[in-house]
């Protein structure tokens, strides 16, 4: 049995703004991503206000699982998404930000860990002919710090590699990803940037914003976040911005070292429960923290901001 990772004021807090937000009635929904054993072994109640209350309390009373999982983290982070634009939701963020850190500033935008698994899709392209990217270690890497983090058994990571130009669409249906990471290479043209993905031959094949960014508009139902890891993206990412909440695009060329560091940074800052703008400003210093020199190049779009 762990300390306390909240105190019982607190504690009565979050069940009050569980009530208001209407969630009494959402007991799976909040413990969706706990294994069904370790579910089983909390306390009964009678009704549905008592039972949110003593999962509260048990959960405040564990560790980390055997695979790095918090419990109370994984409820809060639920309760976060259900709670959506409600201003219950800073309540719950700010004991998310506590349990997993210590911390008790609130979040600026939203956390993005929905209820269950949060899919992340992964798009790589390197096409001939191109400078060879690492590709393969930065989502290696990327996967390793989510593993290590307490909400790290929610994300699922799905790949795409070779993209072209007609595999986009079938990806994003496929996958239905809540946050899609594009990582390969971007140029200039002119005064804005174009991403390049692989032709039928393998050869390097250009990606028009504006058709681009129509795809995210029809399909934003699932998608919360776009990064645009790739070199002169900030044009791309401005016109994608328009129709999802979040998007990080890079305003110059950026070196292969700083954008894996960016990613690693990003994701592991997400899988402790930070909303996206922290992770994005962890992100960012971490290039700097590497002396690497890159800080500036990442540019973050919140759509309403």
């Amino acid at each position: 049995m762990a300390d306390r990772l909240l105190s019982h004021a607190r504690i009565l807090e979050l069940h009050a703004a569980a009530a208001s937000a209407h969630l009494m009635g959402s007991r799976d929904a909040l413990l969706a991503g706990l294994g069904p054993a370790f579910v089983a072994g909390l306390p009964h109640a009678r009704s549905p206000a008592e039972q949110i209350l003593q999962d509260l309390d048990a959960l405040n009373s564990v560790g980390a699982l055997t695979d790095g999982t918090v419990p109370l983290a994984v409820w809060l982070g639920n309760a976060v998404a259900l709670a959506g634009a409600r201003e219950e939701s800073a309540v719950f963020r700010r004991a998310l930000l506590h349990a997993t850190s210590g911390r008790d500033e609130p979040a600026a935008v939203p956390a993005i860990v929905p209820p269950g698994a949060m899919k992340i899709l992964f798009l790589g392209a390197n096409p001939s002919g191109s400078t060879r990217l690492a590709l393969d270690r930065e989502i290696r890497e990327i996967t390793g710090k989510l593993r290590a983090t307490p909400l790290g058994g929610r994300f699922e990571m799905a790949q795409e590699w070779a993209v072209r130009a007609g595999d986009l669409q079938a990806a994003l249906l496929r996958h239905r990803p809540q946050l899609v990471h594009f990582s390969g290479h971007g140029e200039r043209q002119g005064e804005s940037g174009v991403l390049v993905v692989e032709s039928e031959t393998g050869a390097p094949a250009r990606l028009r914003e504006g058709p681009l960014g129509r795809m995210f508009q029809i399909l934003r139902r699932d998608i919360r976040c776009v990064v645009l890891n790739a070199c002169y993206s900030a044009s791309q990412a401005r016109v994608i911005g328009e129709s999802i909440d979040a998007v990080v695009g890079m305003t110059a060329a950026i070196a292969d070292t700083s954008a894996i560091a960016f990613s690693c940074a990003f994701y592991q800052a997400l899988g402790f429960g930070e909303p996206i703008e922290t992770a994005f400003e962890l992100a960012k210093n971490q290039i700097d923290l590497s002396g690497l020199g890159d800080a500036d190049v990442p540019k973050l779009l919140l759509r309403g901001a």
